[in-house]
């Protein structure tokens, strides 16, 4: 039992719409494909699969499918670069947005778990930046529809979107489908897991065209971050659409994969054409100055920093040309860079430690200390600031300080780690040295490092790892950017493991081939000859990897493997690959739920061996034309034909020999509600009243008590026999009746019964009368009522009309939706004892 008053789903579910529906004129806004479901929702306004069918409809018309489908190329993007690229995403049309909001209201009047509309709710929500509240519809979508991949993968991307990149792998849990794939890609990126990543993208084909170039983009990024920037060429092509968001992000990214393939004027054409495209992006301007700066073609931005729309950007620039300064033997000026800098970003530890070089190189002993100071007070783990503060305190005579501090700075190589990013320094598979750095890499600007804290290079963070010219064995690294400035990490490289490991040769039987290594190891395999990918994310000594993976006869494959000592190695491989055996499994098993209102239905197909790459099914109704072959995937949809009663699902599986094997199974589409066939009460002794009603149909029944002092109660009651239930009920404790019957196909009526409550309401000391009023108005007066008699209305039990006297009727807007509408009124009588009430709105229907 519990109360509607009680905070829970049904209560989350009222603030999902504050604004009353009366205000809208519902369904004759409806675009024009939806004609036909306003009709019929005109006439059965309980239909609930048609209410959804219209949801969609709006939710497709706003364009808020196009806008979440193209927000996933900003899954690997920091904020920085969101904040000025989210506004090209494509705009959603706020009217339709409304009327998706009330359209799912009617949806959850009728089935507040309706998983399909939860997640609506929660695009609509998650659009509007209401975080928690989109959550917990994609949560409440999941626990009601636990195997929806629709479900998993919208709760996926809020996750990715909020960078939670391990949360997002929990939802996803086991789906491999190729969008499954796609977001396990982005989550692992995320989590600067870059193989891993890479063998997702891959494996992650094919898609529905709007998360093509989502997945091209991802797939170039992966690339790059694992050392093949020929590979990222050749699939960043960007689109040729006309939307601006993708061509700005690629034409970034054929600057990236230019300067990483150590081609500058590749990148600054790329870039310059980027601006040409948008300007507004904040980005361009310095990634031309610092190309230019580090080729030695240009000089550093200094004031012209100043215009930089960003003040992470701006003491960048300022660093920029102090060291400029420094290198022309301009001191005063660099020094005023170097302070300009810390203005800009009071965290900035390398403007303190260059402008106190500065003062203590001009002989300005205590303004230098002062200034080693404070990058002190930022981080006591900076050793180059210990060092030289511990020269100062040398030439100040103060030994002991001098001393304490070269001690310090000894021990803070140890300490210098940060909470929020992590830093790894190791080898490629080229032998190259390579900074990895991961955790709150969203707010990445870019970063400092240097092997021995005293000659600093700035690297931007394009999102992925960075090949180091040199092979340093120790690196400092400074972050800049939102929450990160004033972080230092030292990393040591990781030591290789030796031998390193190595691949054995394949062993191919007739089902699968083998690949072992001599230790344990996390493989990615890379089909390149017929494309695809094969991930072994555990890490083991040998693998088993389907015969049906490989296409007949030769195949190129490359290997990506890790194991103990964490570094990545390649190799590449050949083998002859045989035809593979019949791959139908001797029985496959269709389920889908026995009872449905919704013409759209998810099926789950289950093979009796684990599936395969050479598979392809179709799911279809029996009796349609070509139904048509799709790969094998656990979970598929189907829309089923009109009309109610049992409609036959057929599920065809074939291999590449085209055997085909057949399965089927009824589904009982009900789109009716359940009827009340019968009711009935009569006065019990003492006092009791004894319900009974019958139903046309199987249904789960709760009785809704309204008591006099205005709490709901929710009874569950079950049959007494086949579809007749009966109870017994205090008449001198409810005010108010009605029923709420659910069908197996989850339908939803309320039943009120108008001779019980006009029985009921005999009970009370007034009486209300309550008749139609100007359009969308009622009007509501007392009848009868004892002396100094008081009276107010709601249409929600809390926001309430003011207190009034006598018989002057109120004229009042109740909220309006299908099903029986009331008004709840408490009165009092000389001051005290307030009491409530239900009234029923004239016109309403069961």
């Amino acid at each position: 039992m519990r109360k509607l008053t009680t905070i829970g789903p049904l209560a989350l579910m009222a603030i999902f719409l504050l604004t009353p529906l009366a205000t809208a004129a519902p369904d004759t806004a409806a675009p024009p494909e939806a004609a036909a479901l306003v009709e019929r929702l005109t006439a059965a306004p309980w239909d609930g699969a048609a209410r959804l069918e219209l949801a969609r409809t709006y939710y497709q018309s706003a364009g808020l499918a196009r806008y979440f489908s193209m927000r996933t190329l900003l899954w690997t993007e920091s904020a920085k670069r969101r904040g000025d690229l989210q506004p090209l995403l494509p705009k959603v049309e706020a009217e339709r947005s409304r009327s998706l909001r009330e359209q799912l209201q009617r949806l959850f009047t009728i089935r507040p778990d309706d998983p399909a509309g939860l997640l609506l709710a929660g695009d609509y929500h998650s659009f509007y930046s209401q975080k928690q509240t989109a959550l917990w519809y994609y949560q409440r979508a999941l626990a009601n529809a636990p195997d929806s991949l629709e479900a998993r993968l919208a709760l996926a991307d809020y996750y990715l979107f909020e960078w939670q990149p391990e949360r997002a792998l929990a939802a996803l849990a086991d789906r491999q489908e190729p969008l499954a794939a796609l977001r396990r890609g982005a989550a692992f990126w995320q989590k600067g897991q870059y193989h891993m990543a890479l063998g997702y993208l891959v494996q992650a084909h094919p898609l529905p065209l709007e998360y093509q170039a989502t997945r091209e983009k991802m797939l170039a990024q992966a690339y790059l971050a694992v050392g093949d920037p020929a590979a990222a060429a050749a699939v960043s092509r960007g689109t040729s659409g006309d939307e601006l968001l993708p061509r700005v992000l690629f034409q970034e990214l054929k600057g990236w994969v230019g300067w990483l393939a150590g081609a500058p004027d590749a990148a600054r054409q790329a870039w310059a054409d980027g601006k040409a495209l948008f300007p507004d992006y904040r980005f361009w301007d310095p990634y031309l100055n610092w190309l230019a700066y580090h080729q030695g073609t240009g000089s550093a931005p200094g004031s012209g920093g100043q215009h930089w729309r960003d003040s992470d950007l701006r003491s960048l620039a300022k660093l920029w040309a102090g060291y400029e300064d420094a290198r022309k033997d301009d001191a005063a000026r660099a020094r005023q860079n170097f302070l300009a800098a810390v203005q800009l970003d009071h965290r900035a530890l390398l403007g303190f430690l260059e402008a106190g070089n500065q003062q203590f190189k001009k002989g300005n002993d205590s303004a230098a200390l002062d200034l080693f100071v404070q990058g002190l007070a930022v981080n006591s783990n900076f050793a180059p600031l210990l060092r030289q503060r511990a020269e100062v305190y040398r030439k100040l005579k103060e030994p002991a300080k001098a001393e304490k501090d070269q001690k310090a700075a000894t021990k803070a190589l140890a300490s210098a780690k940060s909470a929020l990013l992590n830093g790894t320094l190791t080898v490629n598979h080229e032998g190259k040295g390579l900074l990895i750095l991961s955790g709150a890499t969203k707010d990445l600007l870019g970063f400092w490092f240097s092997p021995d804290g005293s000659h600093w290079q700035w690297e931007f963070w394009w999102g992925g790892p960075l090949v180091l010219k040199n092979n340093p064995d120790a690196l400092w690294v400074l972050p800049a950017g939102n929450g990160l400035s004033g972080e230092a990490l030292y990393l040591q490289k990781t030591k290789a493991a030796a031998p390193a490991v190595t691949p054995g040769p394949p062993e191919i039987s007739p089902t699968a081939v083998r690949l072992s290594f001599s230790e344990p190891v996390r493989l990615i395999v890379e089909n390149l000859s017929s494309g695809g990918a094969w991930v072994g994310e555990e890490a083991a000594q040998a693998f088993a990897i389907p015969l049906a993976f490989f296409q007949p006869g030769h195949q190129d494959l490359r290997l990506w493997y890790q194991g103990a000592s964490g570094i990545w190695r390649r190799a590449y491989l050949t083998l002859q690959a045989p035809e593979s055996p019949p791959q139908l499994p001797v029985s496959i098993a269709l389920e889908a739920q026995p009872f449905t209102a919704d013409r759209r239905i998810r099926c789950r197909v289950m093979l009796q061996t684990p599936p395969t790459a050479g598979l392809e099914m179709s799911l279809s109704e029996a009796g349609a034309a070509d139904p048509a072959w799709l790969p094998y995937r656990p979970q598929a949809e189907i829309v089923l034909s009109d009309g109610d009663g049992p409609k036959t699902i057929v599920l065809r599986v074939r291999d590449r020999s085209g055997t085909v094997v057949e399965t089927s199974t009824v589904v009982e589409a009900d789109t009716q509600p359940p009827r009340v066939a019968q009711f009935t009460f009569e006065t019990g002794e003492p006092e009791r009243l004894a319900l009974s009603w019958q139903t046309d149909e199987p249904v789960t029944a709760e009785l809704h008590l309204f008591h006099p002092h205005g709490d709901w109660q929710e009874l569950a009651v079950g049959p007494w026999q086949e579809n007749d239930y009966r109870v017994e009920l205090d008449p001198t404790a409810v005010v108010y009746c009605r029923l709420l019957l659910k069908d197996r196909a989850g339908n939803r009526v309320l039943y009120t019964p108008a001779g019980l409550n006009e029985r009921l309401s005999r009970n009370l000391p007034v009486r209300f009368e309550i008749e139609d009023g100007p359009a969308g108005f009622i009007k509501i007066r007392p009848t009868d009522g004892e002396p100094e008699f008081a009276w107010s209305v709601s249409n929600d039990l809390r926001i309430w009309s003011a207190w009034r006297q006598g018989d002057e009727p109120l004229v009042w807007r109740p909220v309006v939706q299908p099903g029986v509408q009331f008004v709840y009124i408490r009165y009092r009588f000389n001051g005290e004892d307030t009491r409530l009430m239900v009234q029923p709105v004239p016109g309403a229907k069961n």
